[in-house]
């Protein structure tokens, strides 16, 4: 979906949610007020905050994850100890805007994705580490699919 940015009125590719969405910002304006960008105020970012918040929670098993669906996107947080995934999965390629502004809700830079050709670009994983315990047992988390990105 093609939305226009209420700040500097470039057009850009968002989800149709997004675009619908009074004030609607593209990336660049975005990230120049992610501090002003309390929860709730885009559908991305209160997702992430969401998954973030319920990934968080303790677990025995120092695993856990949370999903939701933005638009036709479906997004998926992982944690395992301290490592975090965050997962796309789209049913068209994901557009490197679409990539920024995921990277920019949940605080990590969106030079990390790393996105799966094997897909057309349809899949992307973005992966970091928190300060806290590594996971007790098992592996961290990981790609799946059919090769490297």
């Amino acid at each position: 979906m093609i939305a226009t940015c209420a700040r500097c009125a470039k057009a850009f590719e968002t989800t149709l949610e997004d675009a619908n969405t009074p004030g609607v910002l593209c990336v660049t304006c975005y990230r120049a007020e992610h501090a002003a960008n309390a929860p709730g105020l885009s559908p991305v970012y209160a997702a992430a905050r969401q998954m973030l918040d319920t990934a968080a929670q303790d677990t025995a098993g120092n695993v856990n994850y949370a999903r939701a669906w933005v638009g036709e996107l479906h997004a998926r947080i992982t944690r395992h100890g301290n490592t975090w995934a965050l997962w796309l999965d789209d049913a068209t390629p994901i557009h490197p805007d679409t990539l920024a502004l995921w990277a920019a809700a949940v605080g990590q830079d969106a030079a990390g994705w790393r996105v799966d050709l094997n897909t057309d670009g349809r899949i992307a994983r973005l992966q970091w580490q928190t300060d806290g315990e590594p996971a007790t047992e098992g592996g961290p988390v990981s790609w799946v699919g059919r090769g490297a990105p």
